[in-house]
Order: C-alpha cells, then sequence, then structure tokens
C-alpha cells in the first residue's frame, strides 16, 4: 500500500460514529474560523454597532465633560464674591469709625463709575454669512479718565438706515428701521469681548431678507441707551456710517 493512500484507509477504518464526531469538529473549527474573521473585519470597518454606541458614549461624555467644567467656573466666580462680601464686613466691624469712613470713600472712587458711551466706528454690516446679513453693534462705556469699564445695566441697540441724498439734511432723509434688540443685564454680561480689535460690548442685529439690498448703499444710523443699573442713570451714543461703494 502506497504512503499516500494510508491517511483515508485509517480513515474509512474509523467507526462510523466516530467518523461522524470528526466530521463535526471540522465544521465547528471552520464556522470558529469564519466566524471571527467576520468579527474582525466589523471592528476594523466601523460595521459593528458596538462601535457606533462606543463613540455616541465618548462624544457624551466631552459634552458633559464640558459642561462640568463651564460649572466649575462659574462656582469658582460665586465663590470668590461671597469671600469678597465676606471680607468686607468682617473688615468693617473691626475698624474704627474713621477708619471705616476712609475706606469707604476709596470703594466708592474705586467702584467703576460708567460717565458715557461709545459706538465703536468699526461698528456696520457684517457678511460673514452672505445668507445671513448682521450690523454688529459695537459699544464702548467708559468712565471719567475715558477708559473702557464693565457696566451692570441694561442695553438697547438700533439700527437705521437713510438714502444718501446731498440735497437734504440728515434730519430731512427718508429713515427705514434695520431692527433693534434690547438686552437684560445677563445678556450684556454674555456681550462682552476682548480682543485684537478692542474691548467692548457687541450686539448682533439680524436683518430681514427684504432689506438686504439696502446694507450696500445710503447711510447706517446706529444708536444705543444704555441704563447703569448701579446709579440709575441712562447714556445715549450714536454713529453715523455712509454704505456707498
Amino acid at each position: 500500500m502506497s504512503p499516500s493512500n494510508l491517511g483515508s484507509v485509517k480513515v474509512k477504518a474509523l467507526p462510523s460514529v466516530m467518523r461522524s464526531w470528526l466530521m463535526i469538529l471540522i465544521l465547528v473549527s471552520v464556522l470558529a474560523s469564519v466566524s471571527s474573521t467576520l468579527c474582525g473585519c466589523g471592528l476594523r470597518y466601523g460595521g459593528s454597532s458596538q462601535d457606533k454606541v462606543l463613540a455616541t458614549l465618548r462624544d457624551e461624555n466631552a459634552n458633559l465633560r464640558e459642561r462640568v467644567a463651564g460649572l466649575e467656573r462659574e462656582r469658582e466666580e460665586l465663590v470668590v464674591r461671597a469671600s469678597a462680601v465676606i471680607q468686607a464686613s468682617s473688615g468693617a466691624a473691626n475698624v474704627t469709625s474713621a477708619s471705616s469712613a476712609d475706606l469707604a470713600s476709596q470703594i466708592a472712587q474705586a467702584l467703576p463709575a460708567v460717565v458715557s458711551i461709545e459706538i465703536d466706528s468699526l461698528s456696520g454690516p457684517s457678511v460673514r454669512d452672505p445668507q445671513r446679513p448682521t450690523v454688529n453693534v459695537y459699544i464702548i462705556p467708559k468712565d471719567g479718565r475715558n477708559r473702557f469699564t464693565q457696566v451692570v445695566g441694561s442695553l438697547v441697540v438700533e439700527a437705521l438706515w437713510q438714502a444718501s441724498d446731498p440735497k437734504q439734511t440728515p434730519d430731512m432723509l427718508n429713515t427705514t428701521s434695520l431692527g433693534s434688540v434690547e438686552l437684560s443685564p445677563l445678556q450684556v454680561r454674555e456681550a462682552y469681548r476682548s480682543g485684537f480689535g478692542g474691548t467692548n460690548y457687541m450686539v448682533e442685529l439680524p436683518v430681514q431678507a427684504a432689506d438686504r439690498a439696502m446694507l450696500n448703499s445710503g447711510r447706517l444710523v446706529l444708536r444705543a441707551r444704555l441704563t447703569d443699573l448701579l446709579t440709575g442713570k441712562t447714556h445715549e451714543a450714536d454713529h453715523t456710517r455712509v454704505l456707498d461703494k
């Protein structure tokens, strides 16, 4: 008998039951190999639903971390404010009346006080998104030394359009309102901006689709009214920009 036929003879010599179990074991091994290959492909090429679930969980985790970090910063700010109030109260209780009066005077002089507001000359139309043009107005509150100072108050901003006509004075020109917005004290705080263009409060006025063509010519008149809630005073400013190109 040749060696090449030796293996086949041994298989035939096995009992039928053992041959059946042997075939089952071979089939199970093949199926296991194919299954592992398919699973590997699914994980590698993103075909597994587990990958999608894990990606969603990672995104949610990142969003939650960002929200927690923001809340932590707000909490720290509140702690600092509360600590300052407690220190001021305890310090005032331990000084003489003369020292207390001097301290109160210094505090009053050091408190930021708005004496006027300006509308920055950079204010005007913004076409960063042609489908959603806006008028950006930059408000600059100033103290007695003509420096920017933060403010606690409400703010009203209005944008008007006037046709250019050299034969008429500005008060005689036809005026169209492009829109207005009123900001609460908290919204004013959120409007604070500081960067290469300076420090200001930025107010964005959306322009209606029917009025977009007006931003290409004429005169843009901007008006702002700030109500200082610390002093109760009202400050107003206006700025005119020629849009003719």
